[in-house]
């Protein structure tokens, strides 16, 4: 165990410009209303925020069937792409969420997804623990980072959640989705014990 704490404290010496929210757990309701969760300062709500269009907010309803995100989020997509409706991919073990990924268009600045659970590649299946992609800016005009989400999504009404997330708070800094694993769990519960870097508002970079 001594041996694991001491890679794992290696590794975050090494990666110390990755923001982690801590476990949350956000149950995500099957209903129309959902939820809105703040990707910069861990905030939510229940009801469109009053800084949907100035702040970095995603949200999810029907259990995680709806995904959107609002001007200042743009998620990592696959298949074809319509504006406005893209379908968010479920992000295997290893991608790197950066420069390189193919983001939402979105329409007027938003972007929603309602095709993103099925047996396909690149889909959610119900139930089961995937990942998600996305950039985000801070503020209107700010400098973008990118990040990943934990979420189980489902249509009982009690499994789905967002669990977690993580992103790189250098500006550009692209960030590699790791293994659902309990060395990742481990690291990421050391990561905010021992760095105290739970999500919070940054500097502009």
């Amino acid at each position: 165990m001594k041996t694991i704490l001491a890679l794992l404290l290696l590794t975050i010496s090494s990666h110390a410009a990755v923001i982690y929210s801590g476990l949350q757990d956000i149950s995500l309701p099957y209903n129309m209303g959902g939820i809105y969760v703040n990707l910069l300062t861990a905030a939510t709500s229940s009801s469109e925020p009053g800084t949907i269009e100035t702040a970095p907010w995603m949200f999810m309803n029907f259990g995680g069937s709806g995904i959107s995100t609002a001007p200042l989020v743009r998620s990592v997509v696959t298949g074809s792409v319509t504006p406005g409706m893209e379908q968010t991919e479920n992000l295997a073990t290893g991608s790197i969420v950066g420069l390189s990924s193919r983001l939402s268009i979105g329409d007027t600045g938003y972007n929603g997804s309602e095709t993103h659970i099925g047996p396909s590649l690149g889909q959610f299946v119900l139930g089961t623990q995937g990942f998600l992609g996305f950039q985000f800016e801070q503020m209107v005009g700010g400098s973008s980072y990118f990040g990943f989400m934990r979420v189980t999504l489902d249509s009982d009404g009690v499994s789905a959640k967002i669990h977690d997330w993580s992103f790189e708070d250098v500006v550009g800094q692209a960030i590699t989705v790791p293994e659902p694993s309990r060395a990742f769990l481990c690291f990421m519960a050391v990561l905010g014990l021992l760095a105290h870097r739970r999500v919070r508002p940054m500097h502009a970079h």
